[in-house]
């Protein structure tokens, strides 16, 4: 359990941005350096 429930909010946060950038898609080439500029955006788009 967290110790702090603002991180489960900024998790929540972050699986829905990472969602909405359609990180969370089926596809057969599993690249990290495929999804990196998405990984990145969407964490900045979650930081702010």
């Amino acid at each position: 359990m967290p110790a702090n429930p603002v991180h489960v909010v900024v998790l929540g946060v972050y699986i829905a941005v990472f969602h909405v950038a359609g990180l969370y898609r089926s596809r057969l080439n599993l690249s990290l350096l495929d999804d990196l500029p998405y990984i990145l955006a969407a964490s900045l788009v979650g930081s702010r």
